[in-house]
Formats: structure tokens, C-alpha cells, sequence
């Protein structure tokens, strides 16, 4: 039966890399890819017919995880979710499932598999470096905890736990007294001991090393519970972080310290000078700073001597300058011992009714903990340019991985089209392509917004056909507004068929309103129009919803604010639509206003180019009309495909035979020049990134050595601006993955040098 059920698709999906598998109602394991034994480290078809209890832990989590898949596949079309599994070996890894009845066989479940153990660790240690970061630095959540007279714990809350790095079991039966500083200890047991049944709450203050090994301050209020003799019986202890409070006080002691002793004339960090040069006084501080033995005996001169040589032109040219009536404030080096301090030098000069200088009056400080720390923070900055770098290329990485198996799902619902499908099936198939495209477009947007908050996004202007943008907001949102019982209303003016700006991005800003109008709307109608305002169009989204209040106006732009929606629906989302499509209109060079009326509706607009180039104009609509009408490509015509991804390529080369065309493979480029056939063909569809030569280079090398016109798509799932430069300038058509069958069609047939 399985066989019948699976049919000509057991290749396929035998030769995915996602692990998949088949089991019945008896919860046995009937069907398994060879993914799916590599990946829990069994032989070649050693798990059909077991129980699928061999990938559980226990009986307890194999109990737990069949409840819950049968109990959401009873109300849902699928489970998706994560859950630890077993391997043979008995380790054990974090797998992610997407699990389904075979459709027409509710007795049979059919799981694909993606082991997610790395990341899953990955995640772990970030979460719990930075709740411990947030944990102990930041917050001042209170610990709890109940001990013996002894110390031994016999409680603790989460927040000491997290404090001090440890669980429950390994902190309960345990005695506090590790983990005071022991210089503090005696000091602690001390005021404890003075607990009395009279006297029940003792405060301490105390020091303690918490996770990792850190050194903090806590300020513990104890309460002592006794029994009806008078014993001791437990002590509980609630504890808060005041290290901030204790580093706050030692400052403000030292900086009233400071300015006592700086009002004082000839006190810590002072000096005075004659208009000879000579210090004739100085105070205990600055004689410590310079190391002079004895502050009488210091002169200018010694002074200068101790200056860092490469700072003494500059300390001499501030002098020179405050002698002609400049401030005084320079900073400079100095060498004391061998080792180098930063001093921070201010002085006051006076001069008499002549302009002769007759003495200086000034402070010094010691500012080499400041330099220090501006140094780390120069290096942090650094570092976190290099973990954004970093970030970058994994966006970009992650975008190509992503989208190929995506662009295959797109190409075999292509070929099921062409299967002679009933109508119930091109219904399911057509609903399979729309969320096909529509996780395609999630993609896009996922990628584009994590650059967006980097400030790695710049818009790329191109001529943009406003009947697509407005066919695409009738397909995407249509759906939506009929579930509401809402009209949704398109129009665009005749006088602007063709705008001038980013594609991808405007969608962005148009989907964020229009989708925002359905959320908020609940009856009436929306309306999307375009209209011409001289060299510009104005694209408005109008809508009957409950409106905005006059003086809510000017938040509503700003993140995580939501006017009407106080009962926090998350189906509304979390604020920041408007955010981000403020963002998206400074890239556009635009901005979004807004005009609301409460309780009759609201209309968000903005402005963008529109393309007056004739001859630009006349070539989009001759694209519009291959893409829409001539996007076949004649029955017994070559092409050949170079794809190293083995399921894109199968599911590319399926589905040009489909089409009646003699499709050829390649899994590289040298493998295809080394072909006979290669310039035996009529059209050439390449991937970029290719092991060894990649598409750009190949197709360039086809190009001088072909006898002809090369009609030639180059297919990439690159993102990044440096990498998409050089295939742009090429002057190859590209086309980014995922991509429409009839797309792609299109741009072949027009892609002719």
C-alpha cells in the first residue's frame, strides 16, 4: 500500500536530504528515507517495522509527544514543533518535526525531520549567558532562599539559582558559606549569631561570588523562625544586588573628598607657579603622581623631565598658547618608574595690567582608568562591527541554503500542473503554489528586515509596472478582506502605469499598510489607489476602520505603540507595522502621512517616482506581455541546466520536460563545457554559485565561444550587494530564487543577446 501511496515519488524523496518518514497507527515505523536512518545512525532500512519508541528517551517523553501530535492533528492540518530524540548510540539531539496524515489516510502520519541539535545548543548557551548578564547586572530581582541554623539551604527561588549558577538539587542539603567572600564571613556568622527571638531580623552586607566566578555585593535581610521553646528552627534570607548602590557610594565619598580638597589652596592634585617657572608649591597628590621625594624640592623642570617624550612638543605648545591668554587643558603622558600614566593637566594663568604672566594656580588627575576603559570600548566597538560583519555573511549564507529547496517546491508544483490533475487536485495544488510564493516572499522579508535594522538595505531603482504591484495586493490580500466580509478596491490612474523605484521594497511598505487596514478594519471597504502629482504618483491606502484620535497621531509611527488595540491581540500584532514602514519609506524617499477621522476611517499616503521614459515604458510591457502570454518556450527545443543542488536540478530539468523540451543536467560548469553537446542547444539556465567555476563565468565563457546569440537566465540566491554587483553589471538576465515557472519561461524566450 505504501508503495501505491508514495508511487513514483519514492526516488525523490529517497534522495532528500530531510529525513522523512512513515508511520501508522500503531505508531511503527513503515517507510524511512536514507536521511532518516543516517541521521539516528541506523543501517539501511533497520527502522522499518520498529516502534518509533526507539527515538525516545523514556517511555514517559514517547508518551508525551505521541499525545500531543494526535491532540493538535485532530484540530489542525499539521504539527510542527521540536522535541529531544534518541539515537542508536544512545546520545540524544533536539530534532524539529513537521508531521501530517498522508492525506485520505487518517490511520497513517507522515514526518519530515530536520536535526536542529547544534543550533538548539547554540541558542541554550546564548540564552543563558545573557539571562545571567541580565540577571546579576542588571536586575534587581530579589533571592530567596531558607536555610538551618547550621547554613544548610532547605529552599531556594529561581532568581538565586540563577544568580549564583547553580540548580536546585545541587544547591538544596548545601551550606551557604562557600559562597561569602571569606574575609567577610566571620563578619556574617557574627550577625547572625545576634539573631534572638526578641530580635528576629538581622540585615548584612556582605560580598559573594556568583556564576562565573564574579565578585559581587548583597545586601541580605535575614528572619529568624522559632519554635514555641524559643529554638531556632530555619532562617530566611531575601537578598537583592546593591553592588551598583556600594560602587555609587564609594564615588560619591570620593568625589566630596575631591572637592573639599580641591577648594583648599595648595591640597591633593595642586599646584602653583611663579612667572619664573618654578613650582614653588605643591600638593601631597601631585608629588605621589610625579614621584618627587620631596614636593619642595620640585621645579618646572623636573617636572617637564617626566612628561612622556612624545607628548612633551604638545605640552609645550599648550603652555605656549595659555601664556598668550588660551585656557589651559591638555592632556599628555607621563613616565613614572618605568611605568606610563595619563594626566589630564587644567590651570588658571594671572597676568598684570602689562600682559606679564605672574603665576599659575592648577589641578592635575590621573586619568589613565579613563583612557583604559576608552580603549576596551574602541575594541568593543570593533568587535561588534566584526560580529555584525559576521551576521551579514550568515544572512547571506542562510539566503542561498533557503531558498534552493524552495525554488524546487516551486518547479514540482509546476510539473503537478501538468500532470492532468482533477479539479479538486489543481484546486490543492494552486493552494500549495500560492503558499509556496507566499514563504517566498516571508523570506524575502525576514532577510530584508534583519538588513534593514543593520543599515545594510539601499534602495535599488527600477521601472515597476503599477498594474503588477496592484495585481499582487489583489492576489495576496483579497482572501483576507473576504474573510472579513470587506471590500477591497484597487484603482490606478492611466496617467502612471510605470513608477521609478525598489520593487521589492515599496511591496514591503504596501503590504505593512494594506495589511494593516484589514487587521483594523471590521467592516466597509478598503481602498489602494494611484494617481499622477506631476512627476510623481501618490499611493494611498484608504480604509473605513475605526480610525485614529487627532492627538495619537504623532506616536503611531514609533515602535511598539498600538493606538486601538489595548487588549494586546497579538492576531493585530506588536506595534510595529508603522515602525518599520517608516523606515521603509526613508529608503524609498518618502514619507508616510496619515489622515484619520475616529470611528469613519483612516488613509495612509506617500509619493514615489513615476518613469517617464517612453522607451523604458515599451519595454516592460513587452516583458509584461512575454511574462503573461508568451511565456512558453517551442516542444523539442534544447536547454541546458547547471545546478550542483541534485533535488533543484531534478525538479528544474522535470519540469522543462514537462514543457516538451530536451532538458540536459550538469552538476558543475567544467562538466558541462566538457560536453559534446554544449553548444548543441537553444537555451541556457545556470545557477551562480557553482563548486569550482561559477554560473557568471561560465556563461561568459559560452559567450566567446559559442557560434551564436546565447539566450542564457542566470539563477542566484545570493543577497549581498557585493556579490549581486558583478552579475548585474554582466548584462545576463537574473533571476533570484525562489522564481515562477512561467517567469522563468518568459525570461528565456526574451533573453536572447
Amino acid at each position: 500500500m505504501l508503495e501505491k501511496l508514495i508511487g513514483q515519488s519514492a526516488a525523490i524523496l529517497e534522495s532528500y536530504s530531510i529525513a522523512l518518514v512513515v508511520v501508522n497507527q500503531e505508531r511503527r515505523i513503515v517507510w524511512a528515507n536514507r536521511a532518516m536512518h543516517t541521521m539516528f545512525g541506523y543501517a539501511c532500512d533497520e527502522m522499518i517495522g520498529q516502534s518509533t519508541r526507539i527515538l525516545f528517551i523514556d517511555q514517559q517523553s514517547y508518551d508525551t509527544f505521541g499525545a500531543e501530535v494526535y491532540a493538535r492533528l485532530e484540530t489542525q492540518y499539521a504539527y510542527n514543533g521540536s522535541f529531544p530524540q534518541k539515537r542508536k548510540d544512545g546520545s540524544v539531539g533536539w530534532y524539529e518535526f513537521n508531521i501530517s496524515h498522508l492525506a485520505g489516510h487518517p490511520d497513517i502520519t507522515v514526518g519530515a525531520i530536520v536535526d536542529r541539535t547544534e543550533s538548539h545548543q547554540t541558542r541554550q548557551l546564548l540564552e543563558d549567558s545573557e539571562s545571567r548578564y541580565r540577571m546579576v547586572v542588571e536586575d534587581q530581582t530579589e533571592t530567596i532562599s531558607r536555610f538551618l541554623p547550621d547554613g544548610t539551604f532547605v529552599f531556594v527561588n529561581d532568581v538565586y539559582c540563577r544568580l549564583f549558577g547553580k540548580t536546585h538539587h545541587e544547591l538544596i542539603g548545601r551550606r551557604w558559606h562557600p559562597t561569602v567572600h571569606p574575609d567577610d564571613l566571620p563578619m556574617v556568622e557574627a550577625r547572625l549569631r545576634t539573631m534572638s527571638p526578641d530580635h528576629r531580623v538581622v540585615f548584612v552586607e556582605n560580598r559573594v561570588f556568583v556564576a562565573g566566578g564574579a565578585l559581587r555585593w548583597m545586601q541580605f535581610v535575614n528572619r529568624g523562625f522559632y519554635d514555641a521553646d524559643g529554638k531556632l528552627e530555619q532562617i530566611q534570607s531575601v537578598g537583592r544586588d546593591i553592588t551598583r548602590l556600594k560602587e555609587i557610594e564609594t564615588g560619591l565619598r570620593e568625589s566630596e573628598a575631591q572637592l573639599q580638597r580641591a577648594q583648599a589652596v595648595g591640597r591633593i592634585g595642586s599646584f602653583q607657579m611663579d612667572g619664573n617657572g618654578r613650582v614653588f608649591k605643591i600638593s601631597q597628590e601631585t608629588a605621589r603622581l610625579f614621584d618627587f621625594a620631596d614636593k619642595n624640592l620640585a621645579t618646572f623642570d623636573a617636572w617637564f623631565t617626566r612628561v612622556h617624550p612624545a607628548d612633551r612638543e604638545k605640552v609645550k605648545t599648550a603652555w605656549c598658547a595659555a601664556l598668550q591668554g588660551a585656557p589651559y587643558d591638555v592632556t599628555y603622558r607621563i613616565v613614572v618608574r618605568g611605568q606610563i600614566r595619563w594626566i589630564r593637566a587644567l590651570a588658571e594663568l594671572e597676568f598684570d595690567r602689562q600682559g606679564q604672566w605672574l603665576n599659575a594656580v592648577g589641578t592635575v588627575q590621573d586619568i589613565s582608568d579613563l583612557k583604559q576603559a576608552e580603549t576596551a570600548l574602541v575594541k568593543a566597538q570593533q568587535h561588534a562591527e566584526q560580529a555584525n560583519r559576521a551576521k551579514t555573511r550568515f544572512l547571506a549564507a542562510a539566503s542561498h541554503d533557503l531558498r534552493q529547496p524552495l525554488q524546487a517546491i516551486l518547479l514540482l508544483v509546476e510539473v503537478l500542473k501538468a500532470t492532468g490533475l482533477n479539479q479538486k487536485q489543481q484546486e490543492i495544488v494552486q493552494q500549495l503554489s500560492r503558499s509556496s510564493r507566499a514563504l517566498g516572499d516571508i523570506l524575502n522579508q525576514l532577510l530584508d528586515m534583519s538588513k534593514l535594522e543593520n543599515g545594510n538595505i539601499q534602495a535599488d531603482p527600477e521601472t515597476v509596472g503599477s498594474q503588477d504591484l496592484l495585481g499582487i495586493i489583489q492576489a495576496e490580500f483579497s482572501p483576507l478582506a473576504a474573510a472579513k466580509r470587506l471590500r477591497l478596491e484597487l484603482f490606478r490612474s492611466r496617467h502612471c502605469p510605470l513608477l521609478f523605484t525598489d520593487q521589492q521594497l515599496l511591496m514591503n511598505l504596501l503590504r505593512n499598510l494594506v495589511g494593516n487596514a484589514v487587521k483594523f478594519t471590521e467592516r466597509g471597504r478598503i481602498l489602494v489607489a494611484i494617481r499622477p502629482r506631476g512627476s510623481r504618483a501618490l499611493i494611498q491606502v484608504w480604509d473605513t476602520g475605526i480610525g485614529i484620535p487627532q492627538q495619537a497621531l504623532h506616536a503611531i509611527f514609533d515602535e511598539y505603540v498600538q493606538i486601538n488595540n489595548p487588549e494586546r491581540d497579538r492576531a493585530k500584532g506588536v506595534g510595529l507595522g508603522l515602525s518599520i514602514g517608516k523606515r521603509l519609506a526613508r529608503l524609498l524617499d518618502t514619507e508616510i502621512r496619515c489622515r484619520s477621522e475616529l470611528g469613519r476611517g483612516s488613509v495612509f499616503e506617500f509619493h514615489v517616482l513615476l518613469q517617464a521614459d517612453a522607451k523604458t515604458e515599451d519595454k516592460l510591457l513587452a516583458a509584461e506581455i512575454a511574462a503573461n502570454g508568451g511565456g512558453e518556450l517551442a516542444p523539442g527545443h534544447r536547454i541546458l541546466i547547471v545546478e550542483d543542488d541534485p533535488d533543484l536540478g531534478e525538479a528544474t530539468k522535470l519540469a522543462f520536460e514537462m514543457q516538451g523540451l530536451q532538458a540536459m543536467l550538469f552538476r558543475s560548469a567544467e562538466d558541462a563545457l566538457a560536453s559534446p553537446t554544449l553548444y548543441a542547444t537553444d537555451y541556457y539556465l545556470c545557477d551562480y554559485r557553482l563548486p569550482g567555476m561559477d554560473g557568471l563565468q561560465f556563461l561568459e565563457t559560452v559567450r566567446q565561444h559559442a557560434p551564436g546569440p546565447v539566450r542564457a537566465v542566470l539563477l542566484t540566491g545570493e543577497t549581498a550587494a557585493e556579490n549581486l554587483a558583478p552579475m548585474k553589471e554582466s548584462g545576463w538576465p537574473i533571476l533570484s530564487k525562489p522564481v515562477q515557472f512561467d517567469k522563468l519561461l518568459a525570461t528565456l524566450q526574451a533573453g536572447s543577446e
